[in-house]
């Protein structure tokens, strides 16, 4: 006999009870929900329009979406066999246009970092390799702007010796035409971890800081936050002292309209490490992101006050289930938190993800490999309507592909 089984093959009162209390038990303390939503493709690249979509689309006020292919295209001119990346739109009827395609020569190659829409309905963005080589340094990463009126301008050529190099975050933009962005590396041939600068309209860069030691940071990367009083606020994935790790675990910067840099927050490795790219603000002025790791498994979801504050929303404990390795949050009105998992999920090949204001976890799409992609590159967007927009890799990275997507909600 069975142990737990009376003879007659019937589980006694007592164990049933038991079970039903566990399933009770485990229903009330689930973490995560499955939420109905529509999965619509709005593309799927093929390589010469482009392929692998990288960072975070942005969408105008007519509804047009605007990104950018880290690969893909067909005028490349080095030994990339997969092109050197693309420009896109899609407009509202779901018209699929190529903007613009680089070459590799001064206007650069690979932008991975996403573009930035001003008011006036020009995009701007940059790229993250060029013509530099070891031997010669020169060009490694551009500045560009496309307008539809013109089409595409560089507006600068990085020189890794004196302005920094390999820029992999989006631009911001201030009211008086501004352009203030980071490079993940600086200097050559002794590296440092990454700068800070501005460009102004007229193409005079300054670099506002060097990362040039742990203390302060390694690779920063993402949007920077710019405020009425001038401060600029980033990530840098890596550094502080918050962390044992000798590599840190990451902060969030704070360089002041004088350029004295500063730690806002420094993160250590039992609220998450490897901070994610991109602050989002509310209008209290709190501060919320995403670590790409943490002490348990999968990284976390967090707010950080004005008063530097830190509290962490959610912890991705369950990789399967809920997805791994989030990439940043975009947030609506209601305080609502929605991002992407790079990874984990049913597939192990990322998930899309909504978090409340109390932290609960809701799932609104695991990605299958299939038509739908995998592994997404950059978080989501939000038009009025509450609708997600994003982008997502072929599951064979060194196949043309990757899509941009919409999920909608019944």
């Amino acid at each position: 006999m069975i142990r737990g089984v009376s003879a007659s093959g019937v589980f006694p009162k007592t164990i049933l009870r038991g079970l039903l209390l566990l399933v009770l038990f485990a229903l009330a303390g689930s973490r995560q929900t499955y939420a109905q939503s529509t999965f619509k493709l709005l593309h799927t690249f093929t390589g010469p329009d482009g392929s692998n979509p990288s960072g975070d689309l942005v969408r105008d006020s007519a509804g047009n979406l605007y990104g950018v292919t880290s690969v893909g295209g067909v005028n490349c001119t080095n030994q990339n066999i997969q092109g050197c990346g693309t420009l896109f739109q899609i407009t509202p009827s779901g018209v699929f246009s190529v903007l613009y395609m680089f070459t590799g020569g001064t206007d650069g190659a690979n932008p991975i970092g996403g573009l930035t829409l001003s008011s006036n309905g020009d995009l701007f963005g940059t790229t993250y390799g060029g013509t530099c080589l070891p031997s010669q340094p020169g060009t490694c990463g551009s500045i560009f702007k496309f307008s539809q009126a013109s089409g595409f301008a560089l507006l600068h050529d990085l020189d890794p010796v004196t302005e920094g190099w390999r820029p992999a975050g989006p631009l911001t933009l201030d009211s008086h035409g501004n352009i203030y962005g980071t490079t993940s590396l600086y200097g050559y041939p002794h590296f440092k971890s990454g700068a800070v600068f501005k460009l102004t309209p007229g193409g005079s860069l300054t670099v506002l800081h060097v990362f040039s030691a742990p203390t302060d940071g390694i690779s920063p990367g993402g949007r920077l936050l710019l405020d009425s009083a001038g401060n600029l606020r980033g990530t840098t994935q890596l550094g502080g002292t918050g962390c044992v790790h000798q590599s840190g675990c990451g902060t969030i910067f704070k360089i002041d309209a004088a350029g004295n840099e500063s730690i806002f927050e420094d993160f250590v490795y039992q609220t998450g490490w490897s901070v994610g790219p991109s602050l989002v603000q509310d209008s209290a002025g709190n501060f919320f992101g995403t670590t790409f790791g943490w002490k348990a498994c999968c990284g976390t979801v967090y707010k950080v006050n004005s008063a530097g504050v830190k509290t962490v929303l959610h912890t991705f404990t369950q990789r399967k289930i809920e997805g791994a390795h989030p990439l940043g949050v975009v947030r609506d009105a209601a305080g609502n938190l929605y991002g992407t998992n790079q990874s984990g999920g049913p597939n192990f090949i990322g998930t899309v993800f909504k978090i409340s204001t109390a932290g609960k976890e809701t799932i609104l799409h695991n990605f299958a490999g299939g038509a739908d992609g995998s592994i997404p590159r950059g978080s989501v967007i939000l038009d009025p309507q509450g609708n997600l927009y994003g982008t997502s890799f072929p599951l064979n990275e060194n196949l043309p592909g990757g899509t941009v997507f919409e999920l909608t909600f019944p």
